[in-house]
């Protein structure tokens, strides 16, 4: 592989997140996250089925791919689909216990039935420690239906109503959280974790947890808040996901903390309310995040290529239903385009190109420009764990001058997705 050609080798992740499933962040409508007194995450039989289908799809993908960096690839979704399942069964098998238990009681009023049954799903969640302590909390509602105990998280869930986005635009803790708050850890895309504060405006590596994803959408506690030497925000988070046994889990980019609301399904905004104007301001952000981030680091700010807009509008629109650098055969689907167009290969104008792919929960905590300047501040920090820093390569490389970038909103995955199509000469 030459060394333009490793600039779209990206990796790609997945991750549960308020009302979306986003596998190679491709969001797709599944089983909410919700947190607070009487519910986390759940797992249903349709979402075992899907991931199922995935991991189908993806060794069948294997079974045909004939670059090594495409196994790779592949190989690694199938590993990160085969846990997944794994986990979700779990899960199931807990709740499937819990349904026993409570047939084996006596028959109850309609009415009390019915509160029987919200118990019964609040203790098949994913943090229930054991079938017995789910028997027991349905036990319990049945009779004496009393309101069950708030978990001690340590900290006040925000009232939903009153999340907008900030009124003074600050990239490095868009929702104004402080120490002693709550938060969700929400990545659409890149997810980094240190063990300790990153010191450099590229974090050590070697210094990140080995599988961040595990707590994306997780519920965070806010332990303490650092600026380094750099200009980063970066807080140090514990979960409790498991109230009764929190975890300190490390240093994370203060951008991807969200207000903590009791049901993550209300940070997503309504799609009828997102139009084109829109979708300009998402474009926006992001046009102005890769140039101020160019310019902190001292290299000149890319300049907005009409050619290449039309071919990143394209891309965009791809990925909506095929969220990948490559086609079938292996082949990068930018470079097809760039030379169809004229503009890379041979004589062309280019010599070098990149591409980066984002896909962006429209989420209602932020502006639209923040998102759009969020997606490139995530791959500019925390994309370590996923493609080893090659987005940042990308925006970072002192060769590109040009850039084009695509969004195309999809309202039925309440989603952005963005190509930016990078070009330069050696």
């Amino acid at each position: 592989m030459d060394k333009n050609k490793q600039y779209f080798k990206m990796g790609l992740g997945t991750l549960m997140v308020g009302t979306a499933l986003i596998t190679g962040g491709i969001c797709a409508t599944d089983s909410p996250t919700v947190y607070g007194a009487t519910q986390s995450k759940v797992i249903t039989t349709k979402t075992v089925v899907n991931l199922k289908k995935q991991l189908k799809q993806k060794q069948a993908k294997l079974a045909k791919a004939t670059t090594k960096a495409t196994k790779v690839k592949l190989r690694k979704q199938i590993s990160t689909l085969k846990k997944r399942i794994q986990a979700a069964s779990k899960v199931k098998t807990t709740t499937s216990k819990t349904t026993k238990a409570k047939k084996q009681q006596k028959p109850v009023a309609q009415s009390q039935a019915s509160s029987q049954a919200s118990s019964t799903v609040a203790s098949a969640s994913v943090q229930a420690t054991s079938s017995a302590q789910a028997s027991a909390s349905v036990e319990s509602s049945a009779s004496s239906q009393a309101t069950p105990q708030q978990p001690d998280y340590g900290f006040q869930f925000v009232n939903s109503d009153s999340i907008s986005p900030q009124a003074t635009f600050t990239p490095d803790n868009p929702d104004n959280l402080k120490v002693g708050d709550g938060a969700i850890l929400l990545s659409d895309n890149n997810l980094a974790i240190y063990n300790s504060l990153p010191s450099s405006d590229q974090p050590d590596a070697s210094t990140a947890i080995s599988n961040p994803k595990v707590y994306n959408g997780t519920l965070m506690l806010i332990d303490d808040i650092e600026t380094n030497q750099a200009g980063i925000t970066y807080a140090k988070v514990t979960s409790v996901a498991d109230p009764n046994n929190k975890t300190v889990v490390g240093w994370v980019i203060m951008s991807q903390l969200r207000v903590a609301i009791s049901d993550a399904q209300d940070l997503m905004r309504a799609p009828q309310n997102t139009d084109a104007s829109s979708i300009d301001d998402v474009k926006s952000g992001a046009l102005a995040a890769l140039n101020a981030i160019r310019a902190k680091n001292g290299l000149s700010t890319l300049s907005e290529d009409s050619l290449l807009t039309t071919i990143a509008k394209t891309r965009s629109q791809d990925i909506v239903t095929d969220f990948s650098h490559d086609d079938a055969q292996g082949n990068s689907i930018a470079e097809k385009y760039l030379t169809a167009a004229g503009i890379y290969g041979g004589a062309a104008e280019y010599d070098r190109y990149g591409e980066n792919l984002s896909a962006d929960l429209n989420t209602r905590d932020f502006s639209y420009y923040m998102i759009g300047y969020q997606s490139v501040y995530s791959m500019t920090y925390a994309d370590a764990s996923d493609s080893n820093w090659g987005h940042r390569e990308n925006i970072l490389n002192p060769n590109f001058t040009n850039i084009g970038i695509g969004v195309t909103y999809d309202s039925n995955k309440n989603c952005f997705y963005i190509a930016y199509e990078f070009t330069g000469v050696n």
